[in-house]
C-alpha cells in the first residue's frame, strides 16, 4: 500500500486478525487493559469488511465477551456472548463446537450471576450441540472456552 491510499479489504482483515490475536495474547498474559481496545477494533474492522453475519465477527465477539467477563464487566460480557451465539447459530449451525463453547461460557456467566435455571438450560443446549457434533464422544478441546 502506498501512503495515502485506502487499505484493501484483505489488508483490513489481515490487520483485524492480527489485532484479535494480539488481544488474545495480552488477555492470556494478564494485560487486560491493552487487550480490550485491540479486540474492539478487531470486531469493528471485521464487521466493516465482512458484514455482521460472519464467523470471524462471532469469534472476535466471543473473545471480547471472555475478556469482559474476566474483567468483571458481566453485563457487557453477556451482550457480547449473546451476539456471538446468535451469529454462530445462523452462520455455523447449532451442531458446531463454537456454538457449544459460547453456550457453555454464557451458562458459566449466568451461574455466576445466580441465574442457575437459565445456566442449566444453556448447559443442556451446549451438551446437545456437542453431542450432535461429536456423536457422543467425550473429548472436547476448544481454545475459546
Amino acid at each position: 500500500m502506498i501512503f495515502g491510499e485506502r487499505p484493501t479489504r484483505s489488508g483490513v482483515l489481515e490487520v483485524a486478525h492480527l489485532e484479535r490475536a494480539l488481544g488474545v495474547h495480552y488477555q492470556k498474559i494478564g494485560r487486560l487493559d491493552e487487550a480490550e481496545p485491540l479486540l474492539r477494533r478487531a470486531v469493528d474492522a471485521m464487521e466493516a469488511a465482512l458484514g455482521p453475519e460472519s464467523a470471524d465477527v462471532a469469534a472476535a465477539s466471543h473473545q471480547l465477551a471472555v475478556l469482559m467477563a474476566s474483567n468483571g464487566q458481566v453485563a457487557e460480557a453477556e451482550g457480547w456472548y449473546r451476539r456471538a451465539l446468535a451469529i454462530r447459530r445462523r452462520v455455523l449451525g447449532d451442531g458446531h463446537p463454537a456454538v457449544a463453547a459460547t453456550l457453555h461460557n454464557l451458562a458459566v456467566l449466568c451461574e455466576s450471576l445466580g441465574r442457575s435455571e437459565e445456566a442449566h438450560q444453556l448447559w443442556a443446549e451446549a451438551g446437545a450441540s456437542f453431542t450432535r457434533n461429536t456423536g457422543g464422544a467425550t473429548k472436547h478441546d476448544d481454545p475459546e472456552s
